[in-house]
This record gives C-alpha cells, sequence and structure tokens, in this order.
C-alpha cells in the first residue's frame, strides 16, 4: 500500500474534481513541497503537508486535490517515465473553464490515465460545499 508521514487535517476543496484513476503500466510518487493535499487510495484518505513522500504502485485507484486555501507545489515521478505535461496542462484548462472535463477520456492511451469510481472519494466529494463540482462523465468513467 502507502506509508505516508504527515498530520491529518480536513477542509478539502479540490483543484479540479475528476473520477479516481489508476495508472496500470507505472507507479507515482508524490513529494510535497509547500501546502495541503488529499489523496484517496483504495478505501484511504490521508492529507500530505509540507516534506511528506507518497508511493502509489501501479494499478492501485487513486485521486488527489488541493486543500482549501493552502494551494500546493508537488513533484510527482512517475516510472517508468513518460510524457505528462500535457495532462496537467489539460487539468489547467478544465480548472480554468477552457476545456471540457469529459475530453479527459480521449488521453487515457496517451497519458496511462484510466478513470474509476471510488465510494470514498465520491463521499469525500459530495459534501455539500463540493457536490456542484464534481465531474459527472456522461456514461461513466469509460472504463
Amino acid at each position: 500500500m502507502a506509508e505516508v508521514v504527515a498530520p491529518t487535517v480536513r477542509d478539502r476543496h479540490p483543484l479540479f474534481n475528476l473520477r479516481c484513476g489508476l495508472s496500470p503500466n507505472s507507479l507515482t510518487q508524490y513529494y510535497l513541497l509547500v501546502g495541503f493535499e488529499e489523496v484517496g487510495m483504495n478505501q484511504d484518505v490521508v492529507v500530505l503537508t509540507a516534506g511528506a513522500y507518497l508511493l502509489v504502485p501501479a494499478g492501485v485507484v487513486h485521486a488527489w486535490g488541493t486543500v482549501a486555501e493552502s494551494g500546493a507545489d508537488v513533484l510527482i515521478v512517475k516510472a517508468p517515465g513518460e510524457n505528462r505535461f500535457g495532462y496537467f496542462r489539460f487539468g489547467d484548462r478544465i480548472r480554468r473553464g477552457a476545456a471540457d472535463p469529459a475530453e479527459v477520456l480521449a488521453t487515457r492511451a496517451n497519458f496511462d490515465n484510466h478513470f474509476t469510481t471510488s465510494p470514498v472519494w465520491t463521499r469525500l466529494l459530495a459534501r455539500e460545499s463540493e457536490r456542484a463540482a464534481v465531474v459527472d462523465f456522461p456514461g461513466g468513467a469509460g472504463d
């Protein structure tokens, strides 16, 4: 699974709310430089603080978002490496309203991201203040 060395805090507000996903072909490492980030993995939700390190093995369902008022600077390393700069730029376009979140489904093969559902992440996002922000892909997540 994963080991996180960070205290737990609440009050999450995501940068953008896509469904949980997984990278079946690569592991992902997160190192939080500044701020707070909430990460959902399988049945667990943890909050990373500056200095925290998280390893997500290949094939583990996960999602992440920034915590309210904090923003976050995160170093993300995937192995084996793949060019994901376009994926993160696409996420920023979604955040700014310049792209439709449903368009992300077309990126699966290019970026090794495969969306699915997670009851834990869905409950977290369904809190009253965030209900309208949850992205509902037409016809489900496509996986």
